[in-house]
């Protein structure tokens, strides 16, 4: 978040403490991403407004660019026809893969997109 955010326009505190209280609260549904048998991100996966929302997905920066996300994101769409995320403005390489993804922007709220993929 620090990377993208615009943190002059936020509470810092309190969208820390929020977030840290939505991971906590549920943490049991966070998956793992493994590549070779190390930890090398995580995503959280939820039904929402009829769709599944892709939320919190990270790799770690080493890891990025080696193909594992998009695998993710292809299996996910693969099981579901529509799936949205949100995505930070500033995320240009983010944008740019979900988009190759079949990603559309739909919604833009001040620093964030709202992308959403609806089958193929």
């Amino acid at each position: 978040m620090e990377e993208y955010e615009d943190l002059t326009s936020i509470d810092y505190p309190k969208v820390r403490k929020w977030l840290r209280n939505k991971i906590i609260s549920c943490q049991n549904e966070y998956r793992a991403i493994y590549c070779q048998d190390r930890k090398v991100g995580y995503f959280h996966l939820s039904s929402s407004e009829g769709m599944q929302e892709l939320d919190d997905f990270h790799i770690l920066k080493k890891y990025q660019g080696k193909g594992i996300g998009t695998a993710l994101i292809k299996d996910i769409t693969s099981k579901y026809p529509a799936v949205f995320l949100y995505v930070f403005k500033k995320n240009t390489r983010a944008i740019a893969l979900y988009e190759r993804l079949g990603f559309r922007i739909t919604r833009e709220y001040r620093t964030r997109l709202i992308m959403e993929y609806h089958g193929k």
